[in-house]
């Protein structure tokens, strides 16, 4: 199976500013899975699953690159493009409230600055009317490096929070005094607290996020209807039911 529909988007020779040759084209399936089986610590953003739920809910196909070395090494950057022409094509990775996938390299060959700029020399020649990637924290100082004049370096604010370690930990470590106090307070008043994984609490959690932005958007004297309307364009129901 082909990672982009009937492999629309072309193979471009390249060579970095470090001499290095590469060879960018549509990645397959397979070449996806054997360098995310390679590499360090992926992250969701960066698995063809998620790609796939992006495309159910929003359209387009996956244009995910591909980027062999002279020496063999294998990059990919996953990406989707929307239009239906190659003029008008907007290739991204991803579009805003689907995450930053950056480039996702093997472990022991950490993402360049070199590197970078041969993604964005391929990118640059795909021809499409809009290019955007949003990268990875890690590899941030390599994009920037890397990046051409030809392209616009925006910075933008990310929030994380690590609950690898389960939520009990989370709970002790992470969440603060006051904010636990108040979640006891509101248990001993007679507030029933649930948690769950499996989706089941998703439809109380999507109306709890549409008030939050209901009442976000008073703020900007935004009515609460576009609130609600711009909130489910940003991130429908289905995106998180996936």
């Amino acid at each position: 199976m082909f990672s982009n529909q009937e492999r629309r988007d072309p193979t471009h020779r390249l060579r970095s500013p470090a001499g290095v040759s590469w060879v960018a084209q549509a990645a397959t399936r397979s070449e996806w899975a054997e360098v995310l089986a390679a590499a360090r610590e992926p992250v969701h953003h960066q698995l063809p699953q998620w790609l796939d739920a992006l495309v159910a809910v929003h359209g387009g196909r996956d244009a995910t690159r591909v980027y062999r070395d002279q020496d063999g090494r294998r990059l990919i950057l996953p990406l989707v493009a929307h239009g239906p022409t190659t003029r008008l094509t907007r290739y991204r990775a991803f579009p805003y409230g689907w995450g930053n996938p950056g480039l996702l390299a093997g472990a022991d060959t950490p993402v360049t600055a070199d590197d970078t700029r041969a993604v964005f020399d391929d990118l640059a020649e795909l021809g499409g009317v809009h290019v955007g990637i949003r990268t990875w924290l890690d590899d941030q100082a390599a994009w920037q490096a890397g990046c051409p004049a030809a392209f616009e370096s925006i910075d933008h604010t990310t929030h994380t929070v690590d609950i690898s370690q389960g939520f009990d930990h989370f709970w002790d470590t992470t969440l603060g005094s006051s904010t636990r106090t108040k979640v006891r307070k509101g248990e001993k008043l007679g507030v029933e607290v649930t948690s769950g994984s499996a989706g089941a609490l998703l439809p109380e959690f999507y109306t709890i996020y549409q008030e939050w932005t209901v009442e976000r958007g008073k703020d900007r004297w935004m009515p609460d209807a576009l609130s609600v309307v711009l909130a489910r364009r940003r991130n429908p129901l289905r995106k998180l039911d996936l």
